[in-house]
């Protein structure tokens, strides 16, 4: 498997911030779905929106993705990347 991965125009259009909230908790994920049947969720989990925004700016201008810092994610579905679910 290949450590670093080419990041095209059409994965950048699909870069969002999920949103998972309980209580006091609120988590956001930066996020690419890389296709209808791939996405890829940043390891690293923020504790406020402005943070994993800007993170997901950055991704957007990136070239390249260091897929040692991401998981995947089979079948995300559409919209997985902009998902929002609050308990």
């Amino acid at each position: 498997m290949r450590s670093t991965w080419k990041l095209g125009e059409q994965q950048k259009e699909r870069v969002g911030v999920a949103h998972f909230g309980s209580g006091q908790d609120d988590r956001y994920y930066v996020r690419v779905r890389w296709s209808d049947k791939l996405g890829l969720q940043l390891k690293q989990v923020f504790g406020c929106r402005e943070k994993a925004q800007a993170v997901a700016e950055a991704v957007k201008e990136a070239t390249k993705l260091t897929m040692k810092l991401w998981q995947k994610e089979y079948y995300p579905g559409s919209g997985w990347e902009h998902c929002q679910y609050v308990d």
